[in-house]
């Protein structure tokens, strides 16, 4: 019973490692996740850009404003080659309501 205990440390240490990691993955909302989309959006991944931004942008869990609004002009301009002119409008909408200074620092379009 006693050569057990170690085991159950070691159990309980890795238990509590891959907790940490699914966590860690759970809360993308990242600059990271904005570069990435972008990629998308260059390459015509219009659907990539969407499942990746909305669900953060509605959230609006991303670490700063800045970032947020980054995603909301990745996402305004996926509305536009989508013909979803309204949506965009909401977007940029939402941008210039968080910051009327807001300067594209995506494609310079918006």
């Amino acid at each position: 019973m006693k050569n057990s205990s170690p085991f159950l440390s070691l159990f309980l240490f890795f238990l509590l490692l891959s907790s940490t990691a699914v966590f860690a993955q759970n809360n993308p909302c990242t600059i990271t996740k904005v570069d990435l989309s972008k990629d998308y959006y260059l390459v015509g991944d219009f659907a990539s850009v969407k499942k990746e931004l909305v669900p953060c942008v509605q959230a609006q869990s991303f670490e700063n404003l800045d970032v947020l609004n980054q995603a909301r002009e990745l996402l305004a301009l996926t509305a536009i080659v989508e013909d979803s002119l309204e949506l965009a409008k909401a977007y940029i909408f939402q941008i210039e309501s968080s910051n009327s200074n807001y300067s594209s620092s995506i494609f310079n379009i918006v």
